[in-house]
């Protein structure tokens, strides 16, 4: 009866330890897998729809999994417990297309800006602060300018959908998996 009940936790509960040896272990910024054991690549799955983000320019879009590498990522993780989320096939970033929309706002492919600050800028051209990401324990991605969690839009899990930023809710259409490959 207890295994059953607490089962449902471990994802939860594997991230949430994976995050602590990240935070202990300070991987240095700017690493690929190829120099840091820290992140390998991974989908991100939403457990609800089984799809997975793929990043295939300028959107970020949800599929059923083929394996290719648009649809893997890794983390390069930085100081404050931020990520920035970066795809395997083409080196660009998640980042949010109108941080000033403060949610609602598609979620799309860039390249790294790099610069630093967690603050929204007052420039929308130097956006940097809104291609990082924070991972909450519940497996919700929540961007650090928009101050909004990725989501599938509406919960409607089709292929081929853009994922948005919206108020974080923790809702099924908001709970991104990493499964590592």
């Amino acid at each position: 009866m207890f295994i059953e009940k607490t089962s449902r936790y471990v994802p939860q509960l594997l991230l949430l330890l994976s995050l602590v040896h990240t935070i202990f272990m300070s991987t240095p910024t700017g690493l690929t897998p190829a120099a840091c054991h820290v992140s390998r690549y991974f989908t991100l799955r939403n457990p609800h729809s089984g799809l997975v983000l793929e990043g295939t320019s300028p959107y970020v879009t949800i599929q059923h999994y083929t394996g290719t590498d648009a649809q893997l990522w890794y983390l390069e993780y930085l100081d404050g417990g931020l990520v920035y989320i970066i795809n395997k096939s083409n080196g660009k970033v998640i980042d949010v297309e109108n941080w000033k929309a403060l949610g609602n706002t598609n979620v799309l492919l860039r390249e790294k800006i790099g610069l630093t600050g967690n603050i929204c800028p007052a420039d929308e051209h130097a956006n940097a602060a809104c291609q990082k990401w924070y991972i909450h324990y519940k497996s919700v991605i929540v961007n650090a300018c928009a101050k909004s969690a990725l989501e599938i839009r509406d919960f409607v899990y089709n292929p081929g959908a853009i994922p948005r930023t919206w108020g974080e809710h923790d809702g099924d259409n908001q709970i991104f998996t990493f499964q590592y490959v």
